[in-house]
Parts: structure tokens; C-alpha cells; sequence
């Protein structure tokens, strides 16, 4: 018979409460290492502005400028608030089967774009949710101030926000 320790006022509780893919809820230490994925959005957002303020980004620069890959006339501000039109790679039969034959193996920026800008795009200043478009901005970020999006985030982020054990992840 297992027994459950009961917490007592003042106890220090760390658990963390993550949904999986399909739905199930894990329990695990608070303290753990866990996954971020979307949320690595809100930080890559902080990182843009905060550049932007400083005027190292312009935010209604052609993404091109920085990423030649960038469909025409994208601005950094159209993909901070998901209104590029650029499709959303994730929901696509070649991203699906890849996951599903190598779940291991993460898509970098290269195959990310390549899958994306493949698909029909919807008109631009519509907003439509796009993974693809905070990669854009994560390399581009990078490129402006050569330095890799993780040192980016600690010093532009987690820095100012007395954080340290953030990681991005995919």
C-alpha cells in the first residue's frame, strides 16, 4: 500500500500539469526540463520589440532583408500578428508523415519554409496562425543580431525577467 504524504501549510508544492499530443494530462516535477512549443512565440515576440524600441528592427521592413527566403513584401509586423497569409506547416500531409517516420528528428527552418510557402496562402492582413512565420522571425532576429536565438532570448527575455532555465524547443 502506497502512502500519500500530505502537504503542510508553508510546504513548497512542484508539479507541473503538461497535455501531450493526444490529449492525456502528465504529472510531473516542476522543476523538470518540459517543453515550451508555442509559448516560444510570446518570447520571440518580446525579443523583436524590444530590438525594435532600440531601432536595431524595423518592424515594417521587408522580411526579405534579412531572410531572403520571406515571400514578397512580408513585414516583421505582419509576422509578429500572424497576418502574413503564410501557411501553417504543421497541418500538412508531408509534415505529418515525417513526424510520424522520424518523431526524433526536428524540421529545421529550411524544410519549414519549403513546406509552407508550398501551400495556398490566404490574403495578407487577415490574421492566420502561423508556426512557420515565428520561425521566420527567430532567424531573423538572429541574423540582425548575430547572435543564436537561445543567447537572444536569455539576454533580450530571461535576463530582464530573472529567468533562467527557459529553453526553446522545435
Amino acid at each position: 500500500m502506497s502512502r500519500v504524504q500530505q502537504n503542510r501549510p508553508g510546504d513548497l508544492v512542484r508539479s507541473a500539469v503538461l497535455r501531450d499530443r493526444g490529449g492525456t494530462h502528465r504529472i510531473g516535477d516542476g522543476l523538470e526540463r518540459q517543453p515550451v512549443f508555442s509559448i516560444t512565440k510570446m518570447f520571440i515576440a518580446v525579443a523583436c520589440l524590444r530590438l525594435a524600441a532600440r531601432r536595431l528592427l524595423e518592424l515594417d521592413k521587408d522580411a526579405r532583408t534579412w531572410l531572403p527566403a520571406a515571400p514578397a513584401g512580408v513585414t516583421v509586423r505582419a509576422l509578429l500578428s500572424h497576418t502574413a497569409g503564410l501557411a501553417d506547416y504543421p497541418a500538412t500531409d508531408a509534415y505529418q508523415a515525417a513526424v510520424a517516420a522520424r518523431p526524433a528528428e526536428p524540421w529545421g527552418l529550411d524544410q519549414i519554409l519549403a513546406v509552407s510557402l508550398a501551400q495556398p496562402s490566404t490574403e495578407p492582413g487577415h490574421v492566420r496562425y502561423s508556426n512557420a512565420g515565428y520561425w521566420m522571425l527567430g532567424a531573423i532576429i538572429e541574423r540582425v543580431t548575430r547572435t543564436p536565438l537561445a543567447d537572444l532570448l536569455a539576454t533580450e527575455v530571461f535576463g530582464p525577467a530573472h529567468r533562467s532555465e527557459e529553453r526553446r524547443v522545435g
